[in-house]
């Protein structure tokens, strides 16, 4: 007769996952750069300045695009920040940009366009300097988002691509909510640029207004351009049933919505062409 071996019964893990957790997504602009793209004194200054208010949170994780002046603004909010030490990380993947970093990105014939526009307003006089500036930006801006799912050069990336790879991504930070240790509170950083920035509110967003729900396009013009550090925050938060998670979006001291049917759209088409 074979002897019955008692069940031993696994102990149940200390550490539960995915309930009160809060996330605060944030996407923010790079500071203020020179005529060499490089980030200004001041810019730096004023990014040191944001990155105090960055409070109250557990741990601080980075993602940034391969420029300096993106690195350095992102590196500059996270050392400011009140989050202790051992949990700040900066990590030079995940970020966004428009132009495809290959050996050979300067070919792009558009972006030579564009940083024409933007050598000649930084030419001006300095009393018509940062006038010409914004004036450049905002050309640049509209011309780049009239793409819309066409790239204006082999290398440069449209404004729905762009909006595709948001979407991927706030997919991703949105699922951490359900590994995270119950009670967590993080800040997700993305610096980024502020092509990224239109092209997430033009497709991504929306607004209910009394009875009429604005779209990311009207949300886009009536802000006009996005300025250095602007920041679009998305707030992810559960609570008792991890299940029960709720997205905010805030920007300017205003809520907006995450268009989640658009969201799902341009994930599931970034995993088709991923599996092509």
């Amino acid at each position: 007769m074979t002897e019955q071996q008692p069940q031993i019964e696994k102990e149940e893990s200390r550490e539960k996952t995915g309930k009160n957790i809060e996330i605060s997504i944030h996407f923010v602009r790079h500071c203020k750069k020179d005529e060499k793209g490089k980030p200004t004194k001041e810019g730096l200054l004023e990014t040191e300045e944001f990155g105090k208010t960055f409070t109250n949170k557990d741990a601080i994780k980075g993602y940034v695009s391969p420029i300096e002046r993106v690195k350095r603004t992102a590196a500059a909010i996270i050392r400011e920040s009140s989050i202790p030490e051992k949990k700040k990380k900066l990590k030079a993947k995940f970020g966004l940009s428009v132009i495809s970093f290959s050996s050979d990105f300067k070919k792009s014939t558009y972006f030579a366009t564009v940083k024409q526009r933007l050598n000649d307003a930084f030419s001006k006089p300095e009393n018509e300097r940062a006038e010409a500036i914004e004036k450049a930006e905002e050309e640049n801006m509209e011309e780049w988002l009239n793409y819309g799912d066409q790239r204006p050069d082999k290398y440069t990336a449209s404004p729905l691509e762009i909006a595709q790879n948001v979407a991927v991504l706030i997919d991703h930070y949105t699922r951490m909510s359900e590994k995270l240790y119950d009670s967590s509170k993080v800040d997700l950083l993305n610096a980024t640029h502020e092509f990224v920035l239109a092209a997430m509110i033009k497709y991504l967003l929306k607004k209910k207004v009394d009875n009429k729900v604005l779209s990311g396009d009207e949300i886009l013009k009536d802000m006009g351009r996005m300025d250095y550090l602007e920041n679009v925050e998305i707030k992810v938060t559960t609570g008792d049933d991890k299940k029960d998670k709720e997205i905010k979006v805030v920007l300017r001291g205003e809520e907006y919505e995450l268009d989640m049917d658009k969201m799902e759209e341009f994930r599931q088409t970034k995993l088709q062409k991923i599996n092509e």
